[in-house]
């Protein structure tokens, strides 16, 4: 029994960390008998918000999440392709004009925490996170209004496995991104997380990660396996990361509209390198299977992440005056959909030659739109689609400040914009200009009052810019946002 303890607690010294928040630092400051790995009991944790949001957009662009979609135009510009005698009536559309209203619960959510013995220095932690934003069939109009706030669909929000030790860290499961170190230094915002321009997104993924701890200074170390953002490249996305936080330079800050946190000053820097095969382009008929040859080409990113308290916060109860920054820098190639929602700046792939000549055919691809993009060349034998990966730089800032005396009250502003080098096409490329933005900016302010200690209210105002590849084209949404929260 003895040996058997002894070479689980060497294999577990060699495979894992421990790194968990909330982990108790006494529970290692004596050796435990190897007669003893079993030191706890099965623990298990409900717990979740419940929320209403109620929004007014000065436009119809939008459902209740903004994301990155691209706004309506209001200067009468028609779509480069459309099909065949399509008639659209010229003018600006109404809802680029007119405001729209409306109330969801959607982002009610609730998750399920389970924590088993701990065995030989492993702590195992299983999650299980649900949300009401799933895939419906349609949205409106296709989809009735009433159904689709009213009857919301269920969604796997997280669900993973990990161990911890004292060396390592291994995740299983689906969790936030390991590029931009997220959630870490999300900004504090009234607005659905992510914001326009920010990275964000939960994936499926391996992780393996450790954790320097020194007394003034912790260096967190970790990479991953992903879902890609193209099954058929045949490989994963790799990701990984360098964190540097401060142990005795903490400060307050939010999380989206969540409940505030106290965390440490924190420098983060992360990559993320991918791979795409894309279906050669030709007249499929909307069937990418029928390709013979394909198209390949890499993506890559970089993303800079701060949280910096200006002001320290005392303590999670005595947040008075605290004063928090965050910022980010995202700079790469192919990885629009690790922005919110995908940053596609609304290109689609062009129409190809068909039976009834130039633009007439269809193309569908094995990836999803924004990522790479076909451009047009007139050759000799016809003509052809040269690949190519769309690149975005983004950056993003933001503050709050906890009034005094205790930080029930705080106030939040966050800016981010971010832009394409090569996203524009003409129209004889295959483009669509009057449809695709390549420039876009973000900013709201927010007031968050504390009623309780389990009940939050907030107020909002966003506003969302685009500019489009067609004349510089600039289109606007601005959003005011009601918000109340029962955490439990």
């Amino acid at each position: 029994m003895k040996s058997s303890a002894a070479v689980l607690s060497i294999l577990s010294t060699l495979l894992f960390s421990r790194v968990a928040a909330g982990a108790d630092p006494a529970a290692n400051a004596e050796p435990r008998p190897e007669s003893s790995p079993t030191t706890s009991r099965w623990q298990l944790k409900l717990y979740g918000a419940l929320e209403l949001d109620v929004m007014r957009d000065s436009t119809q662009s939008f459902s209740d999440i903004p994301n990155n979609n691209p706004l309506l135009r209001s200067d009468g510009s028609l779509p480069a392709y459309l099909p065949l005698g399509t008639q659209l009536p010229e003018g600006p559309t109404y809802g680029s004009t007119h405001p729209r209203y409306q109330a969801t619960a959607r982002n009610t959510r609730f998750g399920l925490r389970v924590s088993p013995p701990e065995v030989a220095g492993i702590m195992t932690t299983g999650v299980l996170e649900v949300d009401f934003i799933g895939n419906q069939p349609g949205s409106p109009p296709q989809l009735s209004e009433n159904s689709f706030f009213g009857s919301a669909t269920p969604r796997i929000k997280q669900a993973y496995l990990k161990f911890e030790s004292d060396i390592g860290e291994v995740l299983f499961g689906q969790y936030y991104g390991l590029f931009g170190w997220q959630p870490l230094f999300f900004p504090a915002t009234d607005s659905f997380l992510g914001i326009p321009n920010e990275i964000f997104g939960r994936m499926p993924q391996v992780r393996i990660g450790t954790t320097l701890k020194m007394d003034v200074i912790d260096v967190q170390i970790a990479a991953a396996a992903l879902r890609p953002a193209q099954r058929d490249s045949g490989l994963p996305d790799l990701q990984a990361g360098l964190r540097l936080s401060v142990n005795g330079w903490k400060g307050a800050h939010g999380m989206g509209s969540g409940q505030p946190i106290v965390g440490p000053l924190s420098i983060g820097v992360s990559g993320v390198t991918r791979w795409f095969k894309v279906a050669a382009f030709s007249n499929n008929a909307g069937d990418p299977t029928t390709a013979t040859e394909v198209a390949q080409a890499n993506g890559y990113g970089v993303s800079l992440d701060a949280l910096i308290p200006v002001i320290p916060a005392k303590s999670t109860n005595d947040k008075g005056n605290a004063l928090t920054l965050t910022g980010s820098f995202v700079t790469g190639a192919g990885i629009a959909d690790l922005f919110t929602g995908g940053l596609t700046g609304g290109v689609h792939f062009p129409l190809p030659e068909g039976p009834g000549g130039p633009n007439t055919g269809t193309y569908v691809g094995n990836i999803d739109p924004g990522l790479v993009q076909y451009t047009l060349v007139n050759t000799a034998d016809g003509q052809r689609g040269i690949l190519r990966v769309l690149k975005w730089q983004a950056y993003m800032v933001g503050v709050q400040y906890f009034l005094p005396p205790s930080g029930r009250l705080s106030l939040a502003a966050n800016f981010s914009a971010s832009e394409s080098p090569n996203i524009a096409q003409p129209i004889e490329e295959g483009g669509d200009p009057s449809r695709t933005f390549w420039k876009a900016l973000y900013y709201d302010v927010n007031l968050f009052v504390d009623l309780t200690a389990a009940t939050r209210m907030a107020l909002s105002y966003q506003h969302i810019g685009q500019t489009f590849v067609a004349n510089n084209g600039k289109e606007m949404n601005e959003r005011f946002e009601l918000t109340g929260l029962l955490f439990f």
